[in-house]
């Protein structure tokens, strides 16, 4: 949002442009297209609003409580995944399953985003791939500082 909100400040015409391009994919000429266009662009929090709306398909949810009752949901689903293998008590075993879904659903992460980021699925999950791999090893790494740390009291 806030992304678009500077392209309306820097690049007004351009903006402009795609509000013209929107209505004209709709349909509309001539005068009508024009009115439209003016009305929209006449005001920038409208204007906003409509390239958030239209261009990148995000609106405002109706219900706060609810997206955040969902989010929460999805954490704690989203954080069973991994954990489940420790439920097993496997051991060595345990730590490499879990491994590999915790790689497997970053990758799989990676390549939903890119519905909303326009990337390719590929690029994407390669991105999620390296943060996750970049987060495990900060994680192991300081487990195995904090052991040493903890055991020495």
């Amino acid at each position: 949002m806030k992304k678009e909100e500077a392209e309306i400040e820097l690049f007004p015409e351009e903006e402009k442009l795609e509000v013209y391009d929107i209505f004209h994919k709709m349909g509309l000429k001539g005068d009508i297209l024009n009115s439209c266009v003016d009305t929209i662009t006449s005001n920038k929090e409208t204007w906003l609003n409509f390239l958030i709306g239209s261009e990148l398909g995000l609106e405002e949810p109706e219900n706060p409580a609810l997206g955040a009752f969902l989010t929460f949901i999805s954490f704690l689903l989203g954080a069973l995944i991994p954990l489940s293998p420790y439920f097993l008590n496997l051991g060595l075993l345990s730590l490499i399953i879990s491994s590999i879904l915790s790689f497997c659903m970053l990758g799989i992460v990676g390549a939903v985003k890119t519905k909303i980021t326009g990337e390719r699925k590929i690029k994407g999950s390669i991105e999620m791939l390296i943060i996750g791999a970049i987060a495990f090893v900060c994680s192991y790494g300081i487990g195995l500082w904090l052991e040493q740390f903890i055991t020495t009291f």
